[in-house]
């Protein structure tokens, strides 16, 4: 929970912009996270992205 912190800078227009900056190397609540999206997906209780999906969303 500590890994990353939020920050809001202002760029060269005025616009204030959020940015995630690393503060410690380890990330192991973000480890976590991934690792339970990909037990979900594996057993079916939530449906990845299919190539197909994917690629529709590009214009050509």
């Amino acid at each position: 929970m500590t890994a990353e912190v939020r920050e809001e800078r202002e760029d060269s227009r005025g616009r204030i912009k959020v940015l995630w900056v690393q503060k410690r190397r380890d990330n192991h609540y973000l480890d976590c996270e991934l690792m339970i999206a990909v037990g979900a997906v594996i057993s079916g209780v939530l449906k990845g992205a299919s190539a197909g999906a994917t690629n529709a969303h590009q214009d050509h």
